[in-house]
């Protein structure tokens, strides 16, 4: 099995944050549209894409989540299962006991957008289309970056996930998101990051590439300001055979970030 299909599991002991790409610096990797129009997609040109990664607002790091607010109201209840749909996190494995969920949070139609998170009850013997107790609750952002948070018991094991939609009574605007965190516990502590975080990016936007197209791909980090190191890449293609591998130094600017050009055209 290990031949052929060895599976890699994401690196959860590095920080208290158990939510993967909270902060969106790498785009919305490990977060996906959910529950749009009875389970069509927002790829479809009768929607507008409400969900974007936003790299000229932020309250940390480089990026936020940004979402459109082109829905004046929900077809159904908080829920959004129809319009205007969720953003959705992965799944995180949760053993029972008592958990905060935090955020950073603003908009710019203050008074007239509602943001709406909820968890589903995705235990055994759940209901994923309802959230389990405590694990739902409705804001309204102001102009200003603000911290939210819910604490909510997590009533036995299971794959955890997170759902988010906005509304706004006056059809337009934004509200950005930013800075989420999950953690073990009843209090909402400081934001606690990955050491280092990165992204895969090439000419194009989604990395789906033409097989007569340039790469141009570079590996972008996010990683504490001034920090130095250095880092491997290795690639692989679908059976796991290597077919790249290099090593390459990088040091962060002041805002943490550094880029890395791979040597993949030519």
């Amino acid at each position: 099995f290990q031949a052929l299909d060895a599976l890699e599991l994401p690196e959860r002991l590095s920080s208290r944050n158990l939510l993967r790409n909270a902060s969106f610096e790498q785009d919305l990797l490990h977060w996906e549209t959910r529950f749009p129009s009875s389970g069509r997609g927002y790829f479809e040109p009768c929607f507008p894409v409400a969900f974007t990664a936003d790299d000229a607002v932020a309250k940390h790091g480089r990026t936020s989540l940004r979402i459109d607010t082109w829905q004046k109201t929900r077809t159904g209840d908080y829920r959004g299962l129809i319009l205007p749909g969720n953003l959705g996190s992965a799944p995180v494995p949760l053993d029972p006991g008592k958990y905060t969920l935090s955020f950073w949070a603003k908009g710019d139609r203050p008074g007239a957008q509602e943001l709406s998170l909820w968890c589903p009850n995705s235990a055994w013997f759940g209901d994923i289309y309802l959230p389990f107790k405590g694990a739902q609750a409705l804001f309204n952002p102001g102009a200003e970056w603000k911290r939210y948070s819910m604490t909510f018991d997590v009533p036995q094991s299971m794959a955890y996930y997170l759902n988010l939609n906005a509304i706004s009574a006056s059809g337009d605007g934004h509200i950005w998101v930013d800075a989420i965190q999950l953690e073990s516990g009843a209090v909402a502590s400081e934001l606690s990051g990955r050491p280092v975080e990165g992204m895969l990016t090439t000419a194009a936007a989604d990395n789906f590439l033409d097989l007569k197209s340039p790469l141009r791909a570079a590996l972008s980090l996010l990683c504490p300001p001034g920090s130095s190191g250095k880092t491997e890449v290795t690639i692989k293609d679908f059976f796991g055979e290597k077919l790249y591998a290099g090593e390459f130094p990088f040091t962060a600017d002041s805002r943490g970030s550094a880029v890395i050009p791979l040597p993949l055209d030519g």
